[in-house]
């Protein structure tokens, strides 16, 4: 089972790999954004680590939602998504998958808390 890391490596040096990369798939043109968008104040991507976040998509569209609309990206579905998509990982990788749901899953527990005390 070849990692990640190693799979980006076949790529070929210095190109920014994402799962599409890895599956021969064209990248996706994104619009511009406004002048006036919020998300300029926003920290710039880490492209490199662009394929942990394809991975962590592909995991959240697959696994339940809590009660807040958040996906629950546990420990043992990133070891399914790892042993069907034939994909090790790294034990940091994985880490980072986990704190990744996390962040998501609370920022939707504050998400939904604000909209019931505005009722």
């Amino acid at each position: 089972m070849e990692s990640g890391r190693e799979q980006i490596a076949k790529l070929g040096g210095g190109k920014l790999a994402t799962l599409a990369d890895l599956r021969g798939e064209p990248t996706p043109v994104k619009p511009p954004r406004p002048p006036d968008d919020p998300a300029d104040d926003a920290p710039e991507f880490p492209h490199p680590l662009g394929y942990l976040w394809d991975i962590f998509r592909e995991i959240a569209d697959a696994v339940r939602f809590d009660d807040h609309g958040a996906s629950q990206v546990t420990w043992s579905e990133i070891r399914s998504w790892s042993e069907l998509m034939r994909t090790a990982l790294e034990p940091w990788e994985i880490r980072a998958l986990v704190d990744v749901g996390r962040v998501g899953q609370t920022v939707a527990a504050k998400a939904y808390s604000d909209r019931l005390s505005r009722k």
